[in-house]
């Protein structure tokens, strides 16, 4: 029987259990996923072998599942879309593999496209937000939107704790400028 945890630090706890079948035969329950709201912050897991079985349907395929998904949700609508990145972080994005469909492509100023076919939009906007000023979106027209979207409640929530309105050329250096800004590490 799954057993729950709870540890907090302060502030408001929630735990959940999650069973994740590992097999046939077998699953595991993760109990509890604690986390408190507060001055700390803190996530117990922990994992155990339970009593419950979990039959996997016959013909299915992780692949098959995930299709194109960024990650691992995948949406209802497959998109082709294309990031341009500044010269000052394109080699940091392509040092990594991203995706499985994706193409780099070099330009002669040091900048680099990235294209790729992604089943959804939800999870690709975050990591693409979390480049930074350093990328532009170019297609599809629907995550440059989001995007722009998020990124102006950024702005948004600064300008009301600093109380200084950012000048229209400075919102719209945020969202469709790449910025010149050093790679990670200093470099």
């Amino acid at each position: 029987m799954a057993r729950r945890w709870l540890a907090v630090g302060g502030g408001v706890a929630v735990a959940v259990t999650v069973v994740v079948p590992i097999g046939p035969a077998a699953a595991v329950a993760v109990a509890p996923v604690a986390v408190a709201v507060g001055a700390n912050v803190a996530i117990a897991i922990v994992a155990g072998v339970t009593d419950l079985t979990y039959d996997i349907p016959k013909g299915f395929a992780v692949a098959r599942h995930l299709g194109n998904a960024w990650r691992m949700i995948r949406g209802d609508k497959s998109r082709d879309v294309e990031l341009l990145f500044d010269k000052e972080f394109a080699e940091t994005v392509a040092d990594t593999h991203w995706h499985k469909t994706q193409e780099v492509i070099w330009r002669d100023d040091g900048s680099m496209s990235v294209r790729c076919t992604v089943d959804g939009l939800d999870e690709i906007v975050w990591w693409v937000l979390s480049m930074g000023p350093h990328y532009v979106v170019k297609r599809p027209a629907e995550l440059a939107r989001r995007v722009q979207e998020l990124a102006g409640g950024v702005v948004a929530r600064y300008e009301k704790t600093s109380g200084k309105s950012a000048t229209k050329a400075e919102k719209a250096a945020l969202v469709t400028q790449p910025a010149g800004h050093k790679r990670h590490g200093g470099q």
